[in-house]
């Protein structure tokens, strides 16, 4: 894994939960003296540990933990990509070609990174369906990303997790803003 993610990590549960629980859990995990560079990888089982540690000692369900540190680095990782992304491009847009722009662009950058593999279907202007294919299993830190980039593109979304035989697929409805009944 990316040190990048090891440091948003760090960074996340410093600023929702105070510097002292940061400190508990690298030391359950037993990686509190350990520098993590953030453009060198590093092993996926440090960060299961980290992750599992974290969620033991705050109490939180994995999916949940990922999901909210998932949206506490999607407004980073556009600024990031955002030489990537068209201006003209709505949320739908991005996430259609996320695997083409942006999972190119980090492959290209360093051949070491293996973000997941995403086979994405634009099904009509509203739905696009995303099969994730990872041994990470960090669905929902992507579903938290996604939740991020469309509250930064005011676009209102039902995602849908249905796990499949070889990975999961998220299905994503852009829903048009409602009216309010007026009487």
């Amino acid at each position: 894994m990316h040190g990048l993610i090891f440091n948003q990590m760090f960074r996340f549960i410093e600023e929702t939960r105070g510097e002292q629980k940061l400190q508990k859990i690298l030391n359950d995990s037993g990686v509190a003296s350990k520098f993590y560079s953030p453009t060198q990888f590093y092993p996926d089982e440090e960060l299961n540990r980290i992750i599992q540690s974290t969620c033991k000692i705050l109490k939180l369900r994995r999916n949940d933990f990922l999901e909210s540190f998932g949206m506490f680095m999607g407004p980073g990782l556009l600024r990031i990509y955002q030489a990537f992304i068209p201006e003209e491009w709505d949320l739908m847009d991005l996430l259609e070609n996320i695997e083409t722009t942006v999972h190119q662009a980090v492959r290209l950058n360093d051949s070491q990174a293996a973000p997941p593999t995403l086979n994405i279907e634009r099904n009509g202007p509203d739905d696009i369906s995303i099969t994730y294919s990872s041994e990470r299993n960090m669905i929902n830190l992507g579903i938290g990303i996604i939740k991020a980039l469309a509250m930064i593109y005011k676009t209102h979304l039902e995602i849908r997790k249905m796990p499949m035989e070889k990975g999961t697929v998220l299905k994503i409805k852009r829903l048009k803003k409602r009216t309010p009944f007026l009487v």
